[in-house]
């Protein structure tokens, strides 16, 4: 790594300790609602609940502030009750979020883990179907590049063309269905993996509290 490099990637990592580490103004470390901050900063990035004391603390430090702990505790008790929730589990995962249940609690993570197992199969899933229309639709337009140098190709025999001219279109006919061919072979692989995706997830299935 070049000496560039390395002085891009130190600055790389010191904006992010700063960002995670937001030092607040005295003003609004005096009027923060700190039931609403550990709630939402749970909700945000779930952590322990000592991890966000440590947030909070050090936001004021500089100011000779400290969060009402009682505050804390409240909002932090609030944010896992709104987020360990099957619903929010299967549902933010089904958008592409990175859900992270470790913090929920003890009596409910492992009800939560298999909801966010079956959640991201769904959502692999639904990925999947998507690129097999995609792929679809390419090879449909393969095809159809395809029946055009063939036409092509039957006019220049019909014209007594050069044979080179011939032999430059046979190239490419030839060229073109190995393209349509290999794009079928990795069409079916993916119709087998979303075969084999929806005989283990259950797709309709809906998770409520």
């Amino acid at each position: 790594m070049g000496f560039i490099m390395k002085q891009k990637l130190i600055w790389l990592l010191a904006i992010i300790f700063i960002s995670g580490c937001t030092t607040m103004s005295k003003e609004s470390c005096q009027t923060q609602d700190w039931q609403l901050y550990a709630s939402q900063k749970f909700v945000n990035s779930p952590a322990s609940f000592s991890s966000i004391n440590s947030m909070a603390h050090e936001a004021c430090k500089e100011h000779g502030i400290s969060p009402n702990l009682d505050e804390l505790k409240a909002g932090y008790i609030a944010g896992v009750k709104s987020y360990c929730t099957q619903r929010n589990v299967w549902e933010s995962t089904l958008k592409g979020e990175d859900v992270v249940v470790n913090y929920c609690p003890a009596s409910v993570r492992a009800n939560l883990q298999k909801v966010l197992i079956s959640a991201k199969d769904v959502y692999k899933l639904e990925q999947l179907e998507q690129e097999i229309i995609e792929k679809q639709n390419s090879i449909n337009t393969l095809q159809h590049e395809m029946y055009r140098i063939e036409s092509d190709l039957q006019a220049k025999y019909a014209s007594r063309a050069p044979q080179h001219e011939i032999d430059v279109l046979i190239a490419s006919l030839n060229s073109k269905r190995a393209e349509i061919l290999n794009a079928q072979n990795d069409l079916s692989q993916k119709h087998l993996k979303a075969g084999q995706m929806r005989r283990r997830a259950n797709k309709y299935q809906k998770y409520n509290d």
